[in-house]
């Protein structure tokens, strides 16, 4: 992917140079790439493709693995299985933003039903309690991990704060 080479590109780039404008600039153009692969892959996995060909850091994300990216201040929850009213277990697609960091609170960005079957490996959310529980969490993007740890997460939906869906974040643990 051209996004990857990029981001090599400019990775060399910065350690070729001293001078902080140049620098500047660079980590400018970065960030832009790294945004760049972050919503190409996940509008790739979006549509049921995969990105794993372009994988260059060994990780092996299944499909239930959720994706903090830093950069983009988001959440990725590709799976959560919810139970509606007829008792049925549907599997969601999830994406959150970042909205505040004490307490870290996330807003709900989309929410849509996928394809996928309800399985244990996806993340749950109890509609009675509010509670998200995600089993497996990675921090990084879909294909550049920032951190080989994986963690298990749990947030709450937050009452009370207007109309947007928010969680707050309760519970981080490095799996």
């Amino acid at each position: 992917m051209i996004e990857a080479t990029d981001i090599s590109d400019l990775e060399t780039s910065i350690s070729s140079t001293s001078r902080p404008d140049l620098i500047r600039l660079y980590n400018y153009l970065l960030k832009g790439s790294l945004n760049h692969l972050s919503a190409f892959t996940n509008n790739l996995e979006f549509l049921g493709g995969s990105s794993n060909g372009g994988n260059q850091s060994g990780n092996s994300l299944s499909e239930g693995t959720s994706v903090y990216e830093p950069i983009s201040e988001t959440l990725y929850v590709p799976a959560v299985n919810i139970i509606v009213e007829s008792g049925a277990v549907i599997a969601y697609d999830v994406l959150l933003r970042l909205v505040e960091t004490l307490p870290q609170a996330l807003e709900v960005v989309s929410i849509t039903e996928t394809s996928k079957l309800p399985n244990s490996a996806h993340a749950s959310f109890d509609l009675s309690s509010g509670i998200l529980n995600i089993p497996d969490l990675s921090v990084g993007t879909l294909l550049l991990s920032v951190d080989s740890t994986r963690y298990t997460a749990t947030l709450e939906l937050a009452t009370g704060i207007g109309t947007e869906d928010i969680f707050v974040v309760t519970q981080v643990q490095a799996k």
